[in-house]
C-alpha cells in the first residue's frame, strides 16, 4: 500500500509517485494500492478514468478527502481518517508492507503498524517542519513546529526503514538512526521523456532556461538578476521562462529589468517540458539558501541534465555541489560580479563539444528512474524478508 498526502491531479504525484509504481510494476513485479487525498469530490467520470488508466500498470487508486483549514485540525482529522481507512484496508488485502510518502501519511502507517504489525518505509522527503519555517509559514516556537519536530524521532525509530533523497541528509540523521536503515534515493526522471538538444554548428545564440514554479524554493529576483547580466555579456542571450501560474508575475519582473524583449513566458504543462527544453542551450536554478534545503533534491536539476544542458546553481543545496561537479557553475554569492563570472562559465561550458553527452551521462548514472526504481524494489524485499 502507498499513501500520498497529494492530489494525484498534482504534477508532482505523476513524475514522483505514478511514474516509479509503474516502473517498480512493470520490471519488479510489485503491485500497489495507492491511497491519495483530493481536494474535493472528483465526478464519477474522472475517477473512473484515473482509475481505468493506473490498473493497466498494477495499481488500484482510491481517495480520501483532504481538508485545508484549519490547518492543525484538519490534518490531525485527516490522519486520524486515513489511519482508519489503512487498518480497514490492511485488514481486508493484507498487504506486504505500506510506503509512506512524507510525514502526514508516515504518521497513518505509524497507527496502522501498530494495530497491524505490517511494516512500513518512510519515504522522507525532507525537513518538512524546517522548511515551513524557511519559508515563512511557521515559526521555531509554534505549536506546529514543535509538535511536528516531537513526532519525527518517534517516526524514524518506528519505521522499516527510511528513505532520504540527499547524503548530506542521511549523514545528519546517523546519530538517531542506524545506517542500514537508511537509503539515499534522490528525485530521479523518465530519461525516455528527454532527448539532448542537437549541436549546432556556427551556432552563436544562447538560451538559459527556467522550468517550473518560482514559488517557495526559487529565488526568482536573483534568477533574473542574473540573466540581466548575462544578456549584457553573452551575444544572442534569450531567456527562456517555463511556467503555468505565475506568468504575470514573471513577466512585470522581466519588464521591471529591461529583459522583456530577450525573454519569452510560456504556460506549458508537464508533458510539453522536453521538447521546449530542447531549445535551451543551460538551465538556471537558484534556491532560496536555508538549512532545510541540505535535504533537498529538486527534480528539474536531473530535467535539464537528461536533456544535455549544465547548470546554472547556487551551492549549499542538497547534493547539488557534488552532483553538478563539471556539468554546472556555481554562483557563491548574489551579486554582480558573481553573476559576470558565472555567466561567461556557463557560455563556455555550454559550447564545449562533449557537454550535452556529459550532461546526459550524469543523469544516466545518478538520477535515472529505473535506478531509483530498483533502490526502492532493494528496500522492499530488506522490510519484507525483516517483517
Amino acid at each position: 500500500m502507498y499513501v500520498s498526502y497529494n492530489s494525484i491531479l498534482e504534477p508532482l504525484v505523476e513524475s514522483q509517485v505514478l511514474a516509479y509504481l509503474r516502473e517498480l510494476n512493470r520490471v519488479h513485479g510489485f503491485r500497489f494500492r495507492l491511497l491519495s487525498f483530493e481536494p474535493a469530490a472528483m465526478s464519477r467520470r474522472l475517477r473512473q478514468r484515473i482509475q481505468a488508466r493506473l490498473r493497466q500498470s498494477g495499481i488500484e487508486w482510491t481517495y480520501l478527502r483532504y481538508h485545508k483549514r484549519p490547518s492543525l485540525l484538519v490534518t490531525l482529522l485527516d490522519v486520524l481518517v486515513g489511519s482508519a481507512w489503512l487498518v480497514r484496508e490492511i485488514g481486508r488485502q493484507r498487504p506486504a508492507l505500506v510506503h509512506a510518502r512524507s510525514h502526514v501519511p508516515a504518521l497513518m502507517a505509524l497507527v496502522a503498524r501498530r494495530a497491524t504489525g505490517v511494516p512500513f518505509l518512510f519515504d522522507c522527503r525532507g525537513m518538512f517542519a524546517d522548511a515551513y519555517v524557511d519559508f515563512g509559514h511557521w515559526n521555531r516556537r509554534s505549536f506546529k513546529y514543535r509538535l511536528t519536530k516531537m513526532a519525527e524521532p518517534v517516526l524514524f525509530g518506528s519505521a522499516g526503514h527510511t528513505v532520504v533523497l540527499t547524503e548530506r541528509f542521511k549523514r545528519m540523521l546517523l546519530p538517531q538512526v542506524r545506517p542500514e536503515r537508511l537509503t539515499v534515493i534522490p528525485c530521479c526522471v523518465d530519461l525516455h521523456r528527454y532527448q539532448p538538444r542537437r549541436v549546432q554548428q556556427g551556432d552563436s545564440s544562447f538560451t538559459l532556461c527556467f522550468a517550473g514554479s518560482v514559488a517557495n524554493w526559487y529565488l526568482l529576483s536573483q534568477m533574473l538578476d542574473f540573466a540581466s547580466v548575462a544578456a549584457g555579456i553573452i551575444p544572442s542571450f534569450r531567456l527562456l521562462m517555463l511556467n503555468r501560474n505565475e506568468q504575470q508575475l514573471i513577466r512585470r519582473e522581466l519588464a521591471l529589468r529591461g529583459l522583456s524583449t530577450v525573454s519569452e513566458v510560456v504556460g506549458v504543462s508537464p508533458a510539453e517540458v522536453p521538447s521546449y527544453l530542447r531549445r535551451a542551450h543551460a538551465g538556471i536554478a537558484f534556491l532560496r539558501p536555508s538549512f532545510s534545503m541540505q535535504a533537498a533534491s529538486p527534480t528539474k536539476i536531473g530535467e535539464y541534465l537528461a536533456a544535455g544542458l549544465p547548470v546554472v546553481y547556487n551551492p549549499g543545496v542538497g547534493d547539488l555541489d557534488e552532483l553538478l561537479a563539471e556539468v554546472g557553475v556555481a554562483v557563491p554569492r548574489f551579486d554582480c560580479e558573481s553573476y559576470a563570472a558565472a555567466a561567461r562559465r556557463i557560455r563556455c561550458l555550454a559550447d564545449h563539444s562533449g557537454i550535452v553527452q556529459a550532461c546526459r551521462r550524469r543523469a544516466e548514472q545518478r538520477l535515472s528512474l529505473p535506478a531509483g526504481a530498483a533502490r526502492y524494489s532493494e528496500v522492499y524485499a530488506r522490510l519484507v524478508r525483516a517483517s
